[in-house]
């Protein structure tokens, strides 16, 4: 082996199936996983062939620098053991591994199946200029198409966002959820599921939305018990100190408690009630000469509790039935929202079609939504054939490798034809 791995290095390098890595930089995240590809490579009972790694980093140059390690190790144990055949096999298969970007490799898989997509297998990358521009022009011709129709339920979101002569918010609000939208992996069917919960709310009936706002506020109420305990235990170092600022601080601490303990019980109502009566006592006035370095160290500890208190405010902003009343009421605008979003995304990836364009959240959407598919909230192999991809990066491919002395009778990759095989 090439380090000395430590015994966490080493369980991540043998540990079977998925597994998660956090370290810091310069920790040798790299080189454990050098050793854990080498492991699968080399494994004499179940190897992985070489042709078959998809390996994903975050640029192009981690890409060619964890191949270029990964090839360096392959030629140590091959040196080490020059009469392996699955090492000389593997030897000749590593140029093919896909070590990439996840934008190369959906973009190079999109090449190799572009008549399952119905694209031109020429097609390139939108920059930012082409992009704003073709946006732009989907959005106002959506709107055009609202405002030609004379749709009514538009006009009324229009009002209801205060955009009775200006459409202005309401194009951003929709380039905003259509943005957010796609950092789902199916924007489809994340619509579906809001418009599903509003939907519920319209119709009286239980919905994720409380409880995923509780778990938020329980989130918000400990974050802000962490501040004020921390300016709780400066304050105690000066006598003084606690008694200006104290009171302050022990009221937020209460009434933070009091909180984490009906958000146990779900107490909507009693929450919004102690937010919206939360009323701590200022500060007592201290001469500047007075002043210790702690009690500014506590004050600075206050306000960031008072500003999550604030939003904590915002989130539970109506009791329960208020709260619920004002999601029916907007339910109908939601709706016109998704539509509008929907309609836009159709005029844009047209556009963009039309153009042999794409982006590379389409390109991601594109390749997941062959590769697999949703299933009761789980993802699952898709039944649709998949095709091998080229090499994702030309420039960080390995040249066939020459033989080496003294061995005229080993393979070489230029004596092995390509041939196809399906995609792992």
């Amino acid at each position: 082996m090439a380090f000395e791995p430590t015994k966490e290095q080493e369980l991540a390098i043998n540990q079977k199936g998925s597994i998660i890595v956090s370290a810091a930089a310069g920790s040798g995240k790299t080189a454990v996983l050098v050793e854990r590809v080498i492991k699968m490579l080399t494994d004499e009972s179940t190897p992985v062939m070489a042709d078959k790694l998809l390996v994903v980093t975050f640029t192009n140059a981690a890409a060619a620098e964890l191949r270029i390690r990964i090839e360096k190790r392959l030629d140590e144990e091959l040196s080490a053991n020059p009469d392996s055949l699955l090492l000389q096999k593997q030897h000749i298969l590593i140029s093919n591994a896909k070590i990439c970007t996840i934008d190369s490799f959906c973009i190079d898989f999109m090449r190799e199946n572009f008549e399952k997509i119905g694209i031109s297998p020429s097609f390139k990358i939108a920059d930012n200029v082409v992009l704003n521009t073709l946006s732009k022009q989907a959005l106002s011709e959506t709107f055009v198409s609202y405002f030609e129709n004379d749709d009514k339920d538009f006009l009324a979101l229009l009002n209801f966002l205060g955009d009775d002569y200006d459409d202005s918010k309401l194009q951003k609000t929709v380039m905003s959820i259509f943005e957010f939208s796609r950092h789902m992996p199916f924007p489809k069917i994340w619509f579906n599921y809001i418009l599903s919960q509003y939907k519920m709310h319209a119709q009286n009936e239980s919905t994720e939305w409380f409880s995923g706002a509780l778990k938020v506020l329980s989130s918000y109420t400990e974050d802000a018990l962490i501040e004020i305990n921390q300016g709780i235990k400066l304050l105690e170092l000066s006598e003084e100190g606690y008694e200006k600022y104290g009171p302050n601080l022990n009221y937020y601490f209460e009434k933070l408690t009091e909180i984490s303990n009906l958000l146990q019980d779900n107490k909507w109502d009693d929450i919004y009630n102690i937010l919206h009566s939360f009323k701590a006592p200022a500060f007592k006035k201290v001469n500047a000469e007075n002043k210790t370095k702690e009690m500014e160290l506590a004050a600075g500890f206050r306000d960031n509790a008072k500003e999550i208190v604030n939003k904590m405010k915002a989130l539970v902003y109506a009791n329960l039935e208020e709260a619920s009343a004002d999601i029916a009421y907007v339910y109908p605008f939601v709706c016109k929202i998704v539509e509008i979003v929907t309609n836009f995304e159709a005029r844009f990836y047209a556009a963009l079609k039309e153009n042999d364009l794409i982006t590379f959240y389409i390109a991601e959407q594109t390749v997941l939504e062959l590769l697999a598919k949703e299933e009761n909230g789980m993802l699952v192999p898709a039944d649709a054939p998949r095709r091998r991809c080229r090499s994702c990066s030309p420039t960080t491919r390995r040249p066939p490798p020459r033989p080496r002395p003294n061995s005229s009778t080993r393979p070489t990759a230029s004596a092995t034809p390509s041939s196809p095989r399906s995609a792992p």
